[in-house]
């Protein structure tokens, strides 16, 4: 997923270059390090002129949370070029978010779990963030999923140690931690 960013201009003369700008929240523009690629064309009059337009890519990934703004110029390629546009530009804005998740698991579980019936717990999104996430399991300090869904089926296990399992909200924006679910081993089953 990302974020596509144009400028165009239908006569120009020489053919345009280009700057693309971003503020987070209330900061300040500062310039994208993404070169844009460029498209001319002549229009074919005398003399030449060009009809001129350029984009850049930015991954969200590389974004972070918070309310952005993008404005961007076009301008003619020559030295002092970018100062014959308007300085203000116009600025397009869009809040990207972390998704936010949490875990329930059924009053049952205690008692069913610790005597070696098995429990379904689920992970869910708390809100969905922009762009929209999924909820995950994971143990601690893994990168890979534990569940495709936010369901998770879990059994006590005398031989292993207590499990330990996190839900956290997935995005193109990268990973927010929701809650923790632990489990300890003291109780006997009779």
């Amino acid at each position: 997923m990302s974020v596509n960013l144009t400028c165009f201009t239908g006569r120009v003369f020489p053919a345009a270059k280009c700057s693309f700008e971003m503020k987070r929240d209330s900061g300040m523009f500062v310039p994208l390090t993404a070169q844009p690629s460029y498209s001319h064309a002549a229009t074919g009059e005398s003399p030449v002129h060009y009809s001129s337009g350029c984009s850049v890519i930015v991954p969200v990934g590389d974004l972070g949370e918070g309310t952005l703004r993008f404005r961007g110029f076009i301008y003619p390629d020559v030295t002092g070029g970018k100062s014959l546009v308007n300085a203000t530009g116009i600025a397009e804005s869009l809040t990207l978010a972390l998704p936010r998740a949490s875990h329930s698991c059924p009053p049952s579980m205690v008692e069913d779990y610790l005597c070696g019936k098995s429990s379904v717990c689920n992970c869910t999104l708390v809100s969905p963030g922009n762009p929209r996430g999924r909820a995950v399991w994971y143990m601690p300090d893994t990168a890979r999923p534990l569940t495709a869904d936010g369901a998770m089926v879990v059994t006590y296990d005398i031989n292993k140690p207590a499990p330990h399992y996190t839900c956290e909200g997935v995005s193109a924006l990268g990973r927010k931690f929701g809650s923790s679910l632990k489990f300890s081993t003291e109780t006997q089953c009779g």
